[in-house]
């Protein structure tokens, strides 16, 4: 058993503390005040919980002591006892200590632990301590909380977490929460278009905007992509699993196989779709046709007999195709090459797995002959997806697993806090900096706000100090086509939509709050 006693000078008297194997409560406090005599500083009064002591007590439980300590205090008080200790010969050794923990009588020594708070450390206790009065007026839950304290301990520096808290500070490294890296693609032979077995107009219309393929889409390929065969394609978002729907559905629908018929969860992202295909397609002869819900939406004021055209693309959701099939009007889909199902693992989704489900087996018994190509940037247990969809009544069992799990783009995860009336000029503040950035081929930095009403993404974005548009479900097709075309032009910075629309929103940001 080690005794220590700890000293901690103050004006005009000192802190006395006993201490035992070096545990925070101690075994005895007290104070202690000198005086100057013909013998140097000696002992004058010593008292415990007001009980006054002899002062002779005090020499003997230094001398007892296995070990002196010294704490930081003033420095007159502290050289008066230190003369003191010589004129008896005793020594004593410095030691940091936690002011707070002091006011309480505890001992704590500063260490590697410990957190910096103004120009003085606390022990973790403390500044834990500390963190909870300065949030105990906010509204963070227990998740916030934890993240705040998990920040504190990270970073030991209680000022700067503070700062996670005020709107004009916005500290990158404080407000990380995690990084997902990019991923060096693999080494795979490159894969020139103009390699491709692609008909004429379309393999030109393609070699005008790209060169080669990317990863995921020459994994595709050389899974036989061009040659019929149905996959299952597993990819992160923004490695082109899009592209590789049309080199097999535009493939075959002209060369005579059959429409081509691209199906998503969500209207948004039907629309979206629909004018991209349109306008990129259109110059080869090739009708494209929306379906959603229970109506059709047709553009270029076609007549009804293009509805069962032998060139057509069709793109929908999963409820107005399946409504399509349901009413007996599958025909007007003509005969079917290609299906695309978007974003399969809504198999999983409680609500709309089982009508997906359903859907994928009713287009297999009218299309038995089709290529059908799924994609997901994520399914749980890949193979087994693969075997229910391949034996699910197709005449080609036999599909493919592509699965690409390299990220091209790095991805970093920030949390911040504020409170209500300080969102907006943080959104505004985040957006500044982002359309101030570019990228390596000088595109600018755009952003996605997502909110939870149409309401909130007028409001949010006419709030805004930087050209923002509001994006939902409620505005007319042209209008959303107009922003989509602004978006990706570079021509808008910021783009607020809802929360319902997180599936079925497509655009080229950089940077999503």
């Amino acid at each position: 058993m080690a005794i220590s006693v700890v000293a901690y000078p103050e004006r005009s008297k000192i802190g006395i503390m006993q201490v035992k194997d070096f545990q925070k409560t101690p075994i005895f406090c007290g104070t202690l005040t000198l005086a100057k005599t013909g013998r140097g500083m000696r002992p004058q009064k010593f008292m415990s919980e007001n009980h006054f002591k002899k002062p002779s007590e005090a020499i003997e439980m230094l001398r007892s002591a296995d070990l002196i300590l010294l704490a930081s205090g003033d420095l007159q008080t502290a050289r008066e006892f230190v003369e003191m200790l010589k004129g008896y010969q005793l020594s004593c050794r410095s030691v940091r200590l936690c002011r707070y923990c002091l006011l309480e009588n505890k001992f704590t020594p500063i260490d590697k632990r410990s957190i910096k708070s103004r120009n003085e450390m606390l022990c973790p206790d403390c500044a834990l301590g500390e963190l909870h009065r300065e949030l105990a007026h906010t509204k963070l839950g227990e998740a916030g909380l934890e993240r705040i304290e998990k920040t504190l301990l990270r970073t030991r520096d209680l000022d700067r977490v503070f700062g996670m808290l005020d709107p004009e500070r916005l500290d990158h490294d404080l407000t990380l929460y995690s990084t997902i890296a990019a991923t060096k693609p693999t080494d795979a032979k490159p894969v020139k278009i103009s390699d491709l077995p692609l008909p004429g107009r379309f393999g030109k219309l393609l070699f005008g905007k790209i060169k080669e393929l990317l990863p995921v889409q020459a994994l595709s390929v050389e899974n036989g992509l061009l040659k019929g065969t149905s996959q299952l394609v597993i990819s992160e978002t923004a490695t082109g699993k899009t592209l590789i729907g049309e080199l097999a559905g535009i493939k075959n629908l002209l060369e005579g196989r059959g429409n081509f018929l691209f199906v998503v969860p969500l209207v948004a992202l039907a629309n979206q779709k629909e004018d991209d295909f349109r306008e990129r397609y259109s110059q080869l002869g090739i009708t494209t046709v929306l379906q959603v819900g229970v109506s059709r939406i047709m553009h270029e004021k076609r007549k009804k007999k293009s509805l069962a055209a032998s060139n057509a693309i069709w793109v929908g959701t999963y409820e107005g195709v399946d409504h399509l099939l349901r009413s007996g009007k599958a025909g007007r889909l003509g005969k079917i090459g290609t299906v695309v199902i978007d974003e399969v693992h809504t198999l999983a989704d409680e609500e709309r797995g089982h009508r997906l489900d359903g859907l994928i087996a009713r287009l297999k018994h009218i299309a038995p002959d089709a290529q059908f190509l799924f994609l997901s940037a994520t399914v749980g247990d890949p193979k087994s997806l693969l075997k229910k969809l391949s034996l699910k009544g197709s005449k080609k069992p036999d599909g493919r697993l592509v699965r690409y799990e390299e990220r091209p783009v790095p991805l970093e995860l920030h949390l911040l806090f504020a409170g209500e009336r300080d969102k907006v000029r943080i959104i505004d503040r985040l957006a500044r900096h982002e359309w101030g950035t570019k990228s390596s081929k000088g595109y600018r930095g755009q952003t996605i706000v997502f909110t939870n009403s149409r309401q909130r993404c007028h409001g949010l974005a006419k709030s805004l100090q930087i050209n923002a548009a509001a994006y939902h479900a409620g505005l007319s097709q042209k209008e959303r086509r107009r922003i989509t075309r602004a978006f990706a032009d570079g021509k808008l910075e910021v783009v607020v939509t809802t929360a319902a629309l997180a599936a079925g929103v497509d655009f080229p940001a950089s940077q999503v709050i």
